[in-house]
Order: C-alpha cells, then structure tokens, then sequence
C-alpha cells in the first residue's frame, strides 16, 4: 500500500462499521484466550474448537475504494490492509493496468504507482535528480542500460521527475505474462497483473455454469472458502463425486488491490476475500515514528 500507508505508520481500525464477527473460539476472547495459550495441550486443539461464523450489524456495508484489513484464513493471525476495488457481484478487468468494474474505467488517488520506462541521454542526470526528489529508492528504480531506466511511480512523482531533468521520452510499461497468479494456472488463462479478468466476483446465491473455464476460475474458493470438494473430468464438473452443471455460492467475496500494483501481492495473486475474514476498516494514520522519530506529518493522517 506504499505511499498510502507508509512502513512504522500505526493505524486505526474500526471493527465495528462493518459489523463486529463474534469469537468462533476461546482463543478469540480477550483475556480469557491468554489461559488457552498458555497451555500448550489446549493450544494443540485450537483447530477442533470453534462455533460457526456469525457477524452482528453494522453502521455500514464494504464500499469501493474502502481500505479494508482483512485475514488470508480462519486460522491465520497475521492481518492485511488493501483497498477494496470489487464487491459482490461486479465483474473486474484490467486492462493497460487500468481497472474496470462493470466495464467503467475506474479513478483512484494519486497514491497509485505504476510502472515507467524513461528514455534519458544523461543517467547521473537522472539518478542525481531521482536523489533530490527523494524517489531513489531500490524498489523503485532500475537501469538496464545507460540510457534507459525503469521508475514505479505515482503520476505526482512523474510530474516531479519530469521538473528536475529533460527526458527523451517516458512511456508506462504494462507486464503481459506474470507467474505465481492466483489465475495463471492454466495455458487457458493468460493473464497478468495488468492485463486480467474478466471476472464475476461471487454473491451469495449468484448461480454459475460448471464450465472448464468457471472451474478454473473458483475451483480455489469452492474447495478452500465454500468446502466444497470440486474436480472437472470428462468435459463434466463433479461436486462430492456427483455431477453438476451449476453452483449457486454460499458467501459473499471482494477483489482488493495494493495500490502499490507492482509491489503487492493482493487478489490477483491470492484470490478473493470471503466477508468472513474482513476485520473492518481503516481511515487514518494514528501516528508513526521512522528512524527512532516521531512523524509529526503523519499524525492523525487521513488516508484516502
């Protein structure tokens, strides 16, 4: 999420505008889960104890654009933050590294880095420049060749690269094959992280054709999030060894970003995140202390 949400920036995050979701284990309650964890017998069973998924009302459903904090599984306890960019039921595509929902090109902030290649005559011109815009650093830029190089940049940072030094030219660069994709499994699916989709985010009761093209498409929710045991043989899809042409899904499921695009791993890589592993929201920076001091400029900090 850099440079929405910048390294030692503590957060706020509010559990309750989506809903509070009720303990599914005692290792879950405060105070009464420090017993649990000291026991390293009952700790063994923390698998074995849950009740099922229950969230109570909210002051307000997930939004586009919402920057949600969120689990990978049931069982995990480290935590994410992305912005959500898809809800139930919408249909996602990139394209050019442009996202699309319901085929309406989307706007988000300037925080949004993408990936440019400048054209230069001088390279300690331009890493001299980089260095007095502050943009030098070593995920962000590369150079190849001595007059050419790579920067991951905001359209602010652009404009303020462009002010230091006379480049030849500056194009963005968009990935056309990437490995490790959530949905790159398969020589039928040739996406990438800027070239992606379209897909259906699934709504609970949405009803879906059983296709080759569907099964590779949801195979990973159905087995992990929905339990179901799904395998596609023959041209057929089997459900818990019988045949089905059709799934209506039991769960609500979002798309997230890192609006870092090229330094995140987000749903394109991991998936959709079921409503139950969403743990609420984040609006503003409480504060943040980099290099043993205090950020003044970031207290308080609303993000956007």
């Amino acid at each position: 999420m850099k440079e929405t949400i910048l390294p030692e920036d503590r957060i706020v995050v509010n559990k309750l505008i989506y809903g509070p979701v009720l303990p599914r284990s005692p290792f879950e309650i405060p105070w009464i889960n420090i017993f649990y964890y000291i026991y390293s017998s009952s700790f063994e069973k923390y698998e074995y104890i849950s009740w099922k998924y229950k969230r109570l009302n909210g002051f307000s459903k997930i939004k586009h654009q919402d920057i949600v904090v969120f689990r990978l599984s049931e069982k995990s306890i480290e935590t994410f933050i992305k912005r959500c960019v898809a809800l139930p039921g919408d249909t996602i595509q990139i394209i050019n590294s442009q996202v699309y929902i319901n085929g309406n090109k989307q706007i988000y902030p300037n925080s949004i880095k993408y990936k440019y290649r400048i054209f230069t005559s001088d390279q300690c011109n331009l890493e001299e420049a980089l260095c007095k815009s502050g943009l030098l650093h070593s995920n962000q830029f590369y150079a190849p060749t001595s007059n050419e190089c790579y920067i991951f940049a905001t359209d602010n940072e652009l404009m303020l690269i462009q002010a230091y030094i006379t480049v030849d030219s500056v194009n963005r660069v968009c990935e056309t094959k990437e490995v490790g994709l959530q949905f790159s499994g398969d020589s039928d699916l040739e996406w990438s992280i800027d070239f992606f989709g379209p897909i259906v985010i699934p709504q609970k009761g949405l009803e879906i054709p059983l296709t080759r093209t569907n099964y590779l498409l949801y195979k990973d929710i159905l087995k992990h999030n929905e339990g179901i045991l799904i395998e596609y043989q023959n041209n057929t899809c089997k459900i818990d060894g019988g045949t089905v042409t059709e799934y209506a899904f039991r769960n609500d499921y979002f798309f997230v970003l890192g609006d870092n695009r090229y330094h995140s791993e987000d749903s394109r890589y991991f998936g959709m995140i079921p409503e139950k592993l969403i743990i609420g929201r984040t609006k503003r920076v409480l504060f943040s202390k980099s290099n043993d001091q205090f950020q003044w400029k970031h207290l308080l900090r609303k993000l956007e």
